[in-house]
């Protein structure tokens, strides 16, 4: 006899209207205990993750203060600032990461509801280091910014863009060999 799955109620909001993942505190608690279920259970076969994690921590720790210059220099005068009306969200390859390198994770989404202000924005820009951060949160240069690289010598715009596109194929290939691991 074929038995169906189950979903909890909370489950269901999840998937309607587009929501990011674990969008609400029940699912983001979900999500956050069943990763570090995993991640416990199998560390000792996952050292590849890890060291794909080690290498985009230090690759992201190489680019953190041309990055906050950047924001500095830009986003104070930005009319729409990504912070306040971007709907972010945290995905899978954030969460692995963030566990991978055994960072405290986020008490959440940065937004629980479309249209809400991110919860991790200060009154000097983001509340929480770069490496908890959603990759979003990261990768993303808007017009302004690239403007702005383009007439700044002190930091240059090809090595971001290469480190970025470096730090993207290394998420990939973390989330790729994790769930090897782990399935």
């Amino acid at each position: 006899m074929i038995s169906f799955l189950h979903i909890e109620p909370v489950c269901v909001g999840a998937f309607e209207d587009n929501a990011p993942p674990w969008r609400n505190d029940p699912l983001w608690q979900a999500a956050d205990s069943t990763m570090a279920y995993l991640v416990r259970r199998h560390w000792q076969q996952l050292y590849q993750v890890n060291e794909t994690a080690d290498q985009i921590k230090n690759m992201l720790a190489s680019i953190d203060a041309p990055l906050d210059r950047l924001s500095r220099e830009t986003c104070a005068q930005c009319p729409a600032p990504c912070c306040l009306v971007a709907d972010v969200s945290y995905d899978f390859r954030d969460l692995l990461f963030i566990h991978m390198t055994d960072q405290a994770m986020p008490p959440g989404q940065p937004r629980r509801t479309t249209g809400e202000v991110c919860r991790y924005l200060g009154g000097e820009g983001c509340l929480i280091p770069r490496q908890q951060r959603p990759w979003i949160c990261t990768w993303y240069i808007c017009a302004a910014q690239k403007n702005y690289l383009a007439s700044c010598h002190e930091i240059s715009r090809t090595k971001l863009q290469s480190v970025i596109a470096e730090i993207r194929i290394l998420r990939k290939q973390m989330e790729t060999l994790f769930i090897a691991t782990v399935a």
